[in-house]
């Protein structure tokens, strides 16, 4: 009896040492799991999210959301808006894209400007700053992504009515050198005493760069009556700017008549507004007995491609085709212009290294009608070449109102290849300062010979 007691006392303690045994390997697991997951600081956090990139295989990803899970991006951001952006760039983007590619660039840019700048906590930031990465790593010099208040400020200035202080610029996408190209007579801009060639340094306290240099220029448009502050360079010194936004009537179009009956139009970009006020001009100097038209398109930047057409319109007869577009995998559209007259007199286009995009066309256009007889014109350039864009940016609008804006197509003057990255090559070179008279020689040489 004694000994059937022990043993079953044994097996009791047996029993509750093998539970004691379990209940401390449960806690010593426990200890293990939650040191693990103990928050690693930020270098640490942000080391092991560049690992994760580097190693964790995405072979299987379909989008770069996916690829963001994959790689446990911090969680804070708007998923669903991310897609959204993402099915619009796949579907319109004139290049076919590599979700993966795209991804492993955008989370590189990510870490490089963002990851130690921004709170994951504020979803709105942190999302902005994810678009603004995957639009970058689109390797579109033109795609940009702007915010519900940024693109109502940037309508605003298309319009051709805005606040802001008077000036152009021309970017250098390559070096973020933003150089003052042309100043509205009378504006805040000309009476502050900025001048032409002077490189914009900084806005608002921020210094601009190649990677922001589109947010820091539309910062200088705003509420009319509200201060724009700023600084550029000229040569060495730095000069600071505080001046007062003023509605302006940004009339793109100048035009004058000479006592020998040469019309002079500027066309300083192809906004909303600049087929008006060309259409007026045209008609002024026809009226007037305009004996030939010199187009003076330096420093234009270009614009709505749609505005150049409307102006070429009233220049060549029905039928002309005013230029085609497309992508590789798409067959090109046609315009052709409406009006059943033409201009009956010759004209010249002046031209600079700073002609671009619609610009461009123009000027290219003006070329092939004289090649096709449809007008006699010559083209002058202060450089070797126009800037060379031939492509052209459609926008489209998020579900938050804030949209994309992308490279969608090549585009091609009447009868020539595209002059994407060569710009077009004038007739006759001359220097900056004896453009207007080179072109009135050039004007009354085809007026003699027509």
């Amino acid at each position: 009896m004694t000994k059937i007691l022990c043993s079953k006392k044994s097996q009791k303690i047996i029993a509750n040492q093998r539970r004691f045994s379990f209940f401390l390997s449960v806690l010593l697991l426990l200890t293990l799991l939650l040191s693990s997951c103990a928050p690693a600081d930020p270098a640490e956090a942000k080391e092991r999210l560049e690992n994760r990139i580097e190693n964790a295989n995405v072979q299987f990803c379909a989008t770069v959301t996916d690829c963001l899970q994959k790689w446990k991006f911090p969680k804070g951001y708007d998923a669903k808006k991310l897609l959204e952006v993402e099915k619009t760039l796949y579907k319109n983007f004139y290049q076919e894209l590599s979700p993966i590619d795209m991804a492993k660039e955008a989370a590189s840019c990510f870490l490089r400007l963002f990851y130690d700048f921004i709170s994951f906590d504020d979803e709105k930031l942190y999302t902005d700053a994810l678009i603004h990465c995957l639009v970058m790593a689109l390797d579109d010099d033109y795609a940009i992504y702007r915010t519900a208040e940024e693109y109502a400020a940037y309508q605003n200035a298309m319009s051709g009515t805005f606040g802001g202080i008077g000036i152009t610029v021309n970017k250098n996408k390559e070096t973020g050198i933003m150089r003052i190209t042309r100043i509205i007579a009378d504006s805040p801009a000309e009476q502050a005493g900025i001048r032409i060639g002077d490189i914009l340094h900084s806005v608002e306290g921020i210094e601009v760069t190649k990677e922001n240099m589109n947010d820091t220029f539309s910062q200088l448009a705003g509420d009319v009556g509200t201060a724009a502050n700023f600084e550029v360079r000229r040569g060495d010194e730095i000069i600071p700017f505080s001046i007062m936004r003023e509605n302006l009537e940004n009339m793109t179009v100048a035009y004058t008549l000479s006592e020998d009956k040469i019309a002079y139009i500027s066309v300083s970009s192809f906004k909303r507004s600049t087929y008006n006020y060309f259409k007026k001009a045209i008609d002024a100097a026809t009226e007037a007995g305009a004996i030939g038209f010199i187009f003076d398109v330096r420093n234009n930047p270009g614009g709505y491609i749609n505005s150049a057409l409307n102006v070429l319109d009233c220049l060549v007869p029905e039928e002309t085709e005013l230029c085609s577009y497309g992508t590789k995998k798409s067959i090109k559209t046609i315009y052709v212009a409406s009006q059943p007259d033409k201009i009956s007199v010759p004209c010249v286009v002046i031209c600079n290294g700073a002609t671009a995009s619609a610009g461009e066309l123009f000027t290219a256009a003006i070329r092939d009608y004289n090649d096709m007889g449809i007008l006699k014109a010559a083209i002058i350039g202060t450089e070797a070449s126009t800037f060379g864009k031939g492509i052209m940016q459609n926008t489209y609008h998020l579900s938050d109102e804030s949209v994309l804006t992308m490279t969608t197509a090549f585009y091609n003057p009447p009868c020539r290849q595209n002059y994407h990255g060569t710009g077009v090559i004038p007739d006759l070179l001359c220097a900056e300062e004896t453009a207007i008279e080179t072109a009135q020689q050039a004007l009354l040489d085809l007026i003699q010979n027509n």
